[in-house]
């Protein structure tokens, strides 16, 4: 995919993750949206999952906010069963 643009999906990927925007609304700006992961698919948190790779990503980039994020919402899922909090 010559268009694929890493930075881009990371941050998306990072937006939805974290709640803060949708696919739906992220769809109306972009085309196509691209993410670092299938949002359509049950998320497995475990080593080397999707909040694993961003915060990675963003450790390199000194964005430590980001990370922390990161990390405590996959602590919080690791905690509790995500058919009860996600549609």
């Amino acid at each position: 995919m010559e268009d694929y643009d890493k930075d881009l999906a990371i941050s998306l990927s990072y937006m939805v993750l974290t709640g803060k925007s949708t696919v739906e609304e992220l769809a109306e700006l972009y085309d196509p949206i691209i993410l670092e992961y299938n949002p359509f698919l049950e998320l497995k948190i475990m080593d080397g999952d999707i909040y694993d790779i961003l915060t990675e990503y963003f450790e390199e980039r000194e964005e430590y906010e980001k990370c922390r994020e990161l990390q405590g919402i996959k602590k919080v899922l690791s905690l509790v069963d995500p058919s009860d909090i996600l549609p």
